[in-house]
């Protein structure tokens, strides 16, 4: 039996694996080889983060085999017109779009 938890809550990482695990499956599924490519991923994330929750964020997406990580904290509206087109994958983890 599996027990599945919440990976971010209010917009930070909770769980360190199954957010990995999350973040690694969403790059399996926008990839054409999956673990042979090492995505250069943006995240947009809460305002309010503190120096280890954004560090925790950034190992995350590091784990998962991003080459390289751009954290963004303001809203995926304003980030979307800012991120340079290099990045291949856009993660949106703000609060409300967690339980």
């Amino acid at each position: 039996m599996a027990i599945i938890g919440s990976p971010f809550k209010q917009g930070v990482v909770a769980d360190f694996d199954i957010a990995a695990s999350l973040i690694s499956v969403f790059i399996k599924m926008v990839t054409k080889y999956g673990f042979l490519v090492r995505p250069k991923i943006a995240v947009c994330a809460n305002v309010d983060m503190t120096d280890v929750e954004h560090r925790a964020l950034t190992e995350c997406m590091y784990k998962v085999g991003a080459k390289k990580v751009h954290v963004m904290e303001e809203s995926f509206s304003t980030a979307i017109q800012q991120i340079p087109s290099e990045y291949e994958l856009i993660i949106e983890i703000t609060p409300g779009m967690d339980s």
